[in-house]
């Protein structure tokens, strides 16, 4: 999925276009290029006006490695991220400077500064305009019909009063539903940031913490709140799915899979409905075994591939070709989309590609 902050920017990575199911043979191996960095435009995208058959969103669920409907008829989701609106990522608000680069250090300076009443309304403002009525057309102009929405658990849990809602829970999460549902859409919660966060990395809240996997009361708290969240969307047709944890690599792979089959059985515990979405390690996503053989239905797994960064060679057209055409001379391979079209077969299980770049 891509991220709506680019549709209102039109800078830096995009992240997130959503595949679920990979049904055809694409890229190959990601070498370590030379080849020089593609500098991405700068000109301004117009959606062009699409004659868009729209339909009700119904409860999708996975059969082997399709998402679809009732029916049992193929479901292919295309969308975006509504990145920074209910966790803030820095590098989407072109700062991260002055040692503010995360959320946590933000609501800490806006305390120090005004006081939390103020750092409250100050969020609410900011939330509330982020995402308006425009930037929902905008999406459906394009043709996707799902977006994605991190959230950190804050959004939800009162922060002061532990295992408890704050007065204005849904209050974001209602209406992004609700937007997505008039525009024939469907809405994956993702829990980007958990209570004491699942790495270490600045988009889990708080950079250079890491105490989710330390700690048994924030992992108890996690579960109370998915089953917070389970209980009131259970029936919800307009909601995809629900994304465990973004990127929880802050534990070794099996540590990260005994953990999520945990919240799996917990959000199970209270709805039966909607697929639950496994994040993939770092490492990959082989800690799980067969999910149907952990007990495991209606599932996919979740991946967020970024050839040409973080490692994965350099910014370049041949590195791109590689990963979609499994070597970049339409050469048969099993790199790539082709070794996850494999993969995917081989454990009967469904994907979401929950974040990529564009270029």
């Amino acid at each position: 999925m891509l991220n709506l902050n680019h549709f209102k920017r039109w800078q830096s990575l995009f992240i997130v276009a959503i595949c679920f199911g990979v049904n055809a043979c694409g890229s190959g191996s990601v070498s370590n290029t030379n080849a020089s960095t593609t500098t991405p435009s700068n000109t301004v995208i117009v959606p062009i006006p699409q004659s868009i058959v729209r339909e009700t969103p119904v409860m999708l669920r996975t059969e082997g490695t399709r998402w679809v409907r009732p029916d049992g008829s193929q479901k292919i989701l295309k969308g975006v991220n509504l990145g920074n609106w209910l966790m803030q990522e820095f590098w989407m608000m072109g700062q991260g400077s002055n040692g503010i680069d995360d959320q946590c250090k933000l609501e800490a300076v806006l305390d120090q500064r005004f006081g939390y009443a103020e750092r409250e309304r100050l969020y609410r403002l900011f939330r509330q305009n982020w995402m308006r009525t425009r930037d929902w057309d905008l999406i459906a102009q394009f043709g996707l019909n799902v977006v994605r929405l991190p959230f950190i658990w804050s959004v939800v849990e009162d922060e002061k009063n532990p295992r408890s809602l704050r007065a204005d829970a849904w209050n974001y999460l209602d209406d992004a539903i609700s937007q997505a549902e008039q525009r024939g859409m469907h809405v994956i919660l993702d829990l980007h940031g958990a209570v004491g966060s699942q790495g270490w990395e600045h988009h889990s809240g708080c950079a250079g913490k890491n105490l989710y996997w330390t700690s048994a009361e924030y992992q108890e708290r996690t579960i109370w709140l998915w089953q917070q969240v389970a209980g009131r969307y259970k029936n919800r047709a307009a909601v995809a799915g629900y994304s465990l944890l973004n990127e929880p690599w802050g534990a070794g792979p099996e540590v990260m899979a005994k953990e999520m089959k945990r919240l799996y059985q917990a959000v199970r515990a209270v709805d039966m409905n909607h697929v639950i979405i496994l994040p993939g390690h770092f490492s990959g996503i082989d800690a799980y075994g067969k999910p149907a053989e952990q007990g495991m239905q209606n599932v996919a797994f979740e991946i967020h591939p970024y050839p040409g960064f973080f490692g994965w060679g350099q910014p370049s057209l041949q590195v791109h070709k590689d990963w979609l055409q499994c070597g970049g001379l339409g050469l048969t391979g099993n790199t790539g989309v082709c070794e996850w079209n494999s993969r995917l077969k081989n454990l009967n299980t469904a994907l979401l590609i929950g974040e990529f770049q564009a270029w």
